[in-house]
């Protein structure tokens, strides 16, 4: 009798097909990470109007539709009154592609800087999982050299195998260059031009850092938004016609504030709110996730799909991944697998997995790379 239990099954299977029920398919597998961090936008900034947000709608305060980057050189928090050339907005009709990428995947509307007036913290948050007592960027003026030994997800990457690249780390708020071990980090550094050759080549690495190239394709005033999704759009472009975006998550942000005015009382510690979009194989179209993150949650994600310990403030991060199984009504800790290796004890954290969630966030076949084209 249990002979016939798998062809019954499989008959069946294609008897389903045929007839037209939906057969879900096997959950997808992720073998990459990318992320990229662009300069300087709130989200309100970006996405105030974009449907489903928490954004302008309703909105009492000065804001305008802003024909042109304009620089918050106060950067306080209370600092807007008096200043309404930072209460400047964009439409989608300005940032065409970035709508496009958060119509092609998940935007999260509730995602924070871990610092309010600067960069660097969350650059350190992203491969440290902690601001590492940095809290504004840093000026070497009549300074000791604040050199950190801290362990990083690089160091964790690299004990465990996985592969990394950090690009353009030449750029001026590149964390990198603060820790001791940074030396053995030389062969995993290249530019814009090194992750090209690596998506050509089929050789990307299992995580990949994306810093901007310069200024100019930063979204950093003054520079025109269209150069900065230009320079997107080719970085998505190679890893869609690569067949890369089948098996990738690409996390796509911005650095900090840039002065520009946002509606939301940031909780607890937290500095501005910036906009995060997650594209990835599987994932839904359109969503915006209300799950509270922030730069912590970076790490967190990388934690959670490739199996290491967490670090420091990662430890209790969102991972993100409730943004694939497109819930939004309760923040997700860090997978199960993850351990402290920090004196400070985590709080308890789920026991979901990635590949949990990618189960769950079956929507059928997948659908970025027609759509990203």
């Amino acid at each position: 009798m249990r002979r016939l239990v798998y062809p019954l099954v499989t008959s069946l299977v294609i008897l389903l097909i045929l007839v037209g029920f939906p057969v879900a398919a096997p959950a997808p597998t992720i073998d990459h990470v990318v992320v990229i961090v662009q300069e300087n936008h709130t989200f309100d900034n970006f996405f105030g109007f974009y449907p489903g947000a928490n954004g302008l709608e309703g909105s009492t305060a000065p804001i305008f539709h802003s024909a042109a980057n304009v620089v918050y050189e106060n950067q306080r928090l209370n600092g807007f009154v008096g200043h309404p050339e930072n209460y400047g907005y964009f439409a989608c009709a300005d940032i065409p592609y970035y709508c496009k990428l958060a119509n092609s995947g998940v935007l999260f509307d509730n995602f924070y800087s871990v610092s309010p007036v600067a960069s660097l913290p969350n650059h350190m948050a992203i491969i440290a999982g902690s601001t590492l007592g940095f809290h504004t960027d840093w000026n070497t003026s009549g300074q000791a050299f604040p050199w950190r030994s801290n362990t990083t997800i690089l160091d964790e990457m690299t004990s465990a195998g996985i592969s990394w690249n950090y690009d353009n780390c030449n750029y001026n708020e590149c964390p990198l260059s603060f820790f001791t071990q940074s030396g053995t980090w030389s062969n995993d550094l290249g530019s814009t031009t090194t992750l090209f050759q690596q998506i050509d080549s089929k050789t990307l690495p299992s995580v990949t850092f994306v810093m901007p190239t310069e200024d100019d394709v930063s979204d950093q005033a003054p520079a025109l938004l269209s150069d900065g999704q230009a320079w997107i759009q080719n970085i998505m472009d190679g890893l869609n016609s690569s067949g890369y975006l089948q098996h990738t998550i690409v996390l796509l942000t911005w650095d900090d504030s840039g002065g520009w005015y946002d509606h939301v009382t940031p909780p607890g510690a937290f500095g501005y709110r910036i906009h995060m979009i997650m594209i990835a194989p599987y994932g839904p179209k359109g969503v915006v996730d209300h799950t509270l993150s922030s730069f912590y949650s970076i790490p967190a994600l990388i934690e959670s799909v490739f199996h290491l310990p967490c670090m420091h403030d990662d430890c209790t991060a969102s991972n993100l991944l409730s943004g694939l199984s497109g819930v939004s009504s309760a923040s997700q800790s860090a997978a199960s697998n993850q351990s402290s290796t920090s004196s400070q004890s985590p709080s308890p954290v789920q026991t979901s997995t990635a590949c949990q969630a990618w189960a769950t966030a079956y929507w059928g076949p997948y659908w970025g790379c027609e759509d990203l084209r």
